[in-house]
């Protein structure tokens, strides 16, 4: 049996590979992205954001590692409608945080907050590097609000594609978020 060390080293030597243009990495790399697009794809389909309020959060802890995600489903306005999965205890305190101070907290605070972000836009919104893992994953995306946004934010830095180990636990992490939505609709208490 693997353990988490194992696992670690894995995908540093799967980051590593990529990285220096390896074609076995590259083709891996290639099916993360098509597994993280098909589950935003199947995500955006089930429009949590109509019956999922941004307050309902639930946790989602990484497999083989300490790491727990907690979610919030935002855009019940419908104008944007993002998923984040905030990193940690740490960042699920810090958005609790801005959910009670909102009203005298500036909004770009919540830009302070390590987290992921999914979102959908248009094609026209996205970096060269977001369309470039789109080209890569095979998948094809048309249509106003469609486009998968994936962002991660990182305190001092401007919000970028995840890398890294982040990218290789984002399968896991979506498939994760897609089942919880799937029984939440079914069954909201």
């Amino acid at each position: 049996m693997e353990s988490a060390l194992d696992t670690v080293n894995m995908v540093q030597e799967k980051r590593d590979d990529a990285a220096t243009g390896n074609p076995d990495a590259m083709k891996k790399e290639a099916e993360i992205f098509r597994r993280i697009y098909l589950l935003a794809d199947e995500i955006r389909q089930m429009e949590p954001w109509i019956w999922m309020h941004e307050t309902y959060l639930f946790g989602v802890k990484m497999a083989g590692s300490s790491r727990t995600y907690f979610v919030s489903v935002m855009g019940t306005e419908g104008q944007f409608v993002p998923l984040s999965a905030y990193k940690g205890y740490g960042g699920l305190a810090q958005f609790l945080h801005f959910q009670e101070h909102a009203d005298t907290l500036r909004p770009e605070t919540l830009l302070t907050i390590l987290h992921l972000m999914l979102s959908y836009t248009d094609r026209e919104n996205l970096s060269r590097e977001h369309l470039d893992s789109i080209t890569r994953s095979g998948m094809k995306f048309r249509g106003k609000g469609k486009w998968p946004l994936l962002e991660e934010y990182v305190l001092g830095y401007t919000p970028v594609l995840p890398e890294g180990n982040v990218l290789w636990e984002l399968p896991y992490l979506l498939d994760e978020v897609a089942n919880v939505l799937l029984r939440a609709k079914e069954d909201p208490g």
